[in-house]
């Protein structure tokens, strides 16, 4: 299941869930989602960099849930690619004893920066706070 909500400044936030083998695609690995609504200045922005060959990658600050049931939050821009990476041991130390984690949320943003941002912010949350983060976009679709 997949939740994608427009948070302002472009910024689509996801929650979903993804194989221990990291096989479900990802928007970065060619899987098809609803296009994020983005303001029409970062969207020009967008498009000229694209035509001007620069790697119009996006970044991603994402959390995934442990096998011991503990939260892992990182930012990368390859979202795909990462997850496999923890679930092969090759990712962050952290998670390396506690696979296999599934992805259960992810916000997409244009600059690193941003997304480097975002992870110290949920860094800082409470576990408490992270899991109503997850599950208020669940309740806000509709989903369970």
């Amino acid at each position: 299941m997949w939740l994608h909500c427009l948070l302002g400044a472009g910024t689509q936030f996801s929650v979903g869930s993804v194989s221990s083998d990291g096989s479900q695609a990802f928007p970065d690995g060619g899987w098809s989602v609803l296009p994020a609504k983005i303001v029409p200045e970062q969207r020009r922005m967008a498009e000229d960099a694209k035509e001007k060959g620069a790697d119009c990658r996006m970044n991603y600050t994402y959390l995934v849930l442990c096998r011991d049931g503990s939260l892992y939050c990182g930012w990368t821009n390859r979202l795909a690619e990462r997850i496999k990476a923890h679930n092969e041991g090759k990712g962050a130390k952290y998670t390396r004893c506690r696979r296999p984690v599934e992805l259960v949320y992810y916000e997409e943003f244009f600059t690193k920066e941003e997304a480097m941002s975002r992870e110290y912010a949920i860094k800082r949350l409470s576990r408490r706070q992270k899991l109503n983060l997850i599950a208020g976009f669940e309740r806000e679709e509709g989903h369970s």
